[in-house]
């Protein structure tokens, strides 16, 4: 088990480099006050029903990923009211489709029912810092969260950006780096 470890983070600290986020992808996530309209307007205009990895697998991302920008903060549900609308999730959009799409480091855990896939990266991304009002770089990890169950598309599940390096290592560290072939079932 310590030697799966040791190989985990070897094999994440190998891939993971930061890409800079520049034009479109850069934009949505530092605008400051973004609006529930700019979201969806993006979502409509960027935002494919499906995407395809690395490895030609289709992912389903349907309304699933415009729902995500919703949280309510006493129940945790996502339910699309206004007073549920949060900025941080919506700027999460310009990312899931690039991740899908350009992630080398994908992880995979065999569950009961399904595959759990985990797609990583990290964006370099230029922020504003509001006690300063300087301008500062900034490494994000993202991590989307799909699964796979037999017969079945693989599907979105969520994405998030986890507050630490730490905190990515233990969502990932019971799955296993995803070598460009399906586990057998």
């Amino acid at each position: 088990m310590i030697h799966e470890a040791i190989d985990l983070v070897t094999d994440f600290n190998l891939k993971v480099r930061p890409i800079e986020c520049t034009d479109e992808l850069a934009i949505l996530m530092r605008k400051e006050n973004l609006s529930q309209d700019e979201a969806l307007e993006y979502y409509l205009r960027k935002i494919p029903k499906g995407s395809k990895d690395k490895y030609g697998r289709i992912v389903t991302l349907g309304d699933k990923v415009f729902d995500s920008l919703f949280k309510d903060p006493f129940t945790g549900k996502k339910i699309k009211t206004d007073e549920n609308f949060q900025r941080s999730r919506a700027k999460r959009l310009p990312w899931i489709k690039y991740t899908l799409e350009n992630a080398t480091q994908i992880y995979e855990l065999n569950e009961d029912n399904w595959i759990t896939y985990y797609y990583v990266m990290q964006f370099l991304i230029r922020y504003k810092d509001e006690v300063t009002k300087k301008y500062e770089n900034k490494v994000n990890n993202y991590l989307i969260v799909t699964k796979k169950k037999a017969g079945s598309p693989m599907s979105f599940v969520t994405a998030y950006t986890p507050d630490n390096e730490l905190e990515l290592l233990k969502k990932i560290c019971r799955s296993r780096p995803y070598r460009g072939r399906d586990i057998a079932r």
